[in-house]
């Protein structure tokens, strides 16, 4: 009896907070990212946080949705952008994009272990 209570909770949360996502429609080519930000968050009530320099270096977008999730919308948003987000509350944080960095370790002919980093913005080398 208490297993089928907590399954009708669990639906009713689930059709509940369903009630609540608010899809985006949006169209537009070749679009600033602040004009997007803009538009989302007239229609979800997100607000956004982020370095304006951030925007200098984002390219333009082009977009069209009707009736998308916040989730989806961003993550075509942010695709091919040099900065990523992540989700607070009701507050979307846009932050510079961390580069992967592969290290590699091996010894030079003078015995020396030499250890090579490489981003895709620079590389690095340690001689130790």
């Amino acid at each position: 009896m208490k297993a089928i209570y907590l399954l009708l909770t669990a639906a009713l949360l689930t059709i509940h907070s369903a009630g609540y996502t608010q899809g985006i429609t949006f169209s537009g080519k070749n679009v600033p990212l602040k004009t997007i930000f803009s538009a989302i968050q007239k229609q979800t009530g997100y607000g956004f946080f982020y370095d304006p320099t951030l925007l200098t270096k984002a390219k333009p977008v082009t977009l069209n949705v009707v009736n998308a999730p916040l989730s989806d919308v961003l993550a075509v948003v942010f695709k091919n952008q040099p900065s990523a987000y992540s989700i607070e509350n009701k507050t979307i944080l846009a932050s510079k994009k961390n580069v992967p960095i592969q290290t590699t370790a091996k010894q030079n002919g003078a015995g020396e272990k030499v250890i090579q980093a490489e981003s895709a913005a620079t590389t690095t080398t340690l001689i130790k």
